[in-house]
């Protein structure tokens, strides 16, 4: 593959064939339900998604759908990096920095404030922070707990609260009922469970020591990251402001290790 990188144009998805032809390598690469993507596209708009294209094949993508970082005086806007990939035969010619790149010129242009991106293998951290994000983010997501922070969810009563709360807390990805709806049978196939806690809300899986694996759990309006802190995410700023405080959730468990003694 000689002189390839010359060959990649790095643009946004113009047709629906790009669009299916990026959502079924999507979820070839990082095993999620087509409908998973439908609904994120149809939620952040296509316009917070890159691809490379080569030949007329896509070879790779980046996604950076908006969200915020509110503070006492201030909201901050930022771009989530999200399923970023090149294809396996394509990897070594240079084209991930590319979208990588391009997404930053796209968020800087739009007067984002921030890109934040969570590495789901250890080995990416490192690649990361040579493109510049510097800023360690510390998270406490996922921990184990016990049972007894759970009660009995029952849908039809719990359902409109949960969403409330869970938008307001998490509102990149639970803009309306149905695509929240989705999110959690996505989570229900994935052997996660959602379930109101005593003062919030918790996403989890049920252990067989009698306790469970807690990814996201908001009480009294804060997530509760009761679980050993560790660096999860990074942050690259685009002005002064630094990004290292932010809470967020941890919808899956990365492939490094999480649960040390």
């Amino acid at each position: 593959m000689e002189n390839i990188r010359e060959k990649i144009a790095i643009r946004f998805p113009e047709t629906e064939a790009e669009w299916a032809e990026i959502i079924k390598k999507q979820c070839e690469i990082f095993g999620d339900g087509a409908d998973f993507y439908d609904d994120l596209y149809i939620w952040a708009g296509k316009k917070c998604t890159l691809a490379a294209f080569c030949d007329g094949a896509t070879v790779g993508a980046v996604s950076f759908p908006e969200i915020t970082y509110p503070e006492k005086d201030k909201v901050y806007t930022g771009g989530y990096i999200f399923a970023a990939w090149v294809a396996p035969e394509y990897r070594g010619n240079g084209i991930f920095a590319a979208l990588m790149a391009e997404a930053e010129r796209v968020m800087r242009e739009r007067g984002y404030d921030f890109a934040f991106v969570v590495p789901a293998e250890e080995k990416l951290f490192s690649v990361y922070e040579k493109m510049g994000y510097a800023a360690k983010v510390k998270n406490g997501f996922p921990y184990k707990a016990s049972r007894e922070i759970l009660r009995e969810y029952n849908p039809t009563d719990d359902i409109y609260m949960l969403w409330k709360v869970y938008s307001r807390v998490n509102g990149t990805f639970a803009k309306d009922m149905e695509f929240f709806n989705h999110t959690l049978q996505v989570m229900e196939a994935e052997g996660k469970c959602f379930a109101i806690s005593k003062r919030g809300y918790v996403v989890y899986t049920p252990c067989y020591d009698n306790t469970v694996t807690v990814y996201d759990r908001m009480e009294n309006g804060k997530l509760r990251e009761s679980g050993k802190s560790a660096v999860r995410a990074l942050c690259k700023s685009f002005g002064e402001k630094t990004f290292e405080n932010i809470s967020f959730n941890m919808f899956f468990e990365p492939t490094y290790p999480v649960f040390k003694k």
